[in-house]
């Protein structure tokens, strides 16, 4: 019996399985377990990393750490002593003053005195220091001086804080200010060689009546306008010293 070499008979063998025992490759790759890969991106869970849930808007805390800035204060500028000049009237005591250190202009009230408001059509005499009355007419007569006296005031106001340099009054602000937010000042302007309040000339010309406390520091040089004004007879005080005066 003839033997096949060991060589040749293993060739065969091998040749043999590759035809008949081989399978073919599928068409594109497939998971062992039978599930299709996974090729979605999962979003961060509510509170990881965005530091808000979904949909909802930022915090005010959030907001206030991503840092916002203030708006700056229109009127800072309006403290201590500041050089200017009258700009325009706002009302018998109230003014837009211009502000030369700032190149701005803003409004200003008087400190320690009250004007007349020529607009006020119920404004009351008794606080003017008008005696009371019964008279209706004679009220009326009273209202209407008042009024005339607060159109002086401002004339007066226009004719001595002007000036085309816009810097011949000295703004001396209290640190107060009225319910609305407006300085209270005093003004300073040379009358007649004498550096003088404004405030204090319209005392002395009965423009105005005292309203500043005894604590203020001007007090006694605008009660001491406020004297000599009510012994001249000056405006609010000329034939206003008793019931029994004129209206002529």
């Amino acid at each position: 019996m003839r033997h096949v070499p060991t060589i040749l008979l293993l060739t065969l063998l091998i040749v043999t399985a590759g035809c008949t025992g081989g399978t073919q490759p599928t068409a594109g790759p497939t998971q062992s377990d039978g599930d299709a890969p996974n090729t979605t991106t999962e979003r961060p869970a509510s509170g990881d990393e965005s530091g808000t849930a979904d949909g909802e808007a930022p915090t005010e805390e959030s907001a206030t750490a991503v840092g916002t800035n203030e708006a700056p204060d229109p009127t800072a500028f309006q403290t201590g002593n500041k050089t200017g000049s009258f700009v325009e009237s706002k009302g018998p005591s109230t003014y837009v003053m211009y502000y030369a250190e700032a190149n701005t202009t803003a409004t200003v009230k008087l400190a320690g005195v009250a004007v007349p408001d020529i607009h006020a059509e119920d404004i009351e005499p008794t606080d003017f220091r008008y005696h009371a009355t019964d008279s209706e007419a004679e009220r009326e007569a009273h209202r209407q001086e008042l009024r005339r006296l607060g159109y002086e005031a401002v004339r007066e106001a226009r004719e001595k804080l002007s000036h085309p340099s816009g810097e011949n009054v000295r703004i001396q602000h209290t640190g107060e200010t009225t319910e609305d937010g407006t300085p209270l000042v005093y003004l300073w302007f040379d009358w007649d060689g004498r550096d003088t309040p404004f405030n204090e000339y319209l005392l002395g010309h009965g423009y105005a009546v005292l309203t500043a406390d005894e604590g203020d520091v001007l007090y006694d040089q605008l009660s001491a306008a406020r004297d000599w004004a009510k012994a001249e007879g000056e405006g609010l005080w000329e034939n206003n010293s008793g019931e029994d005066h004129s209206h002529d």
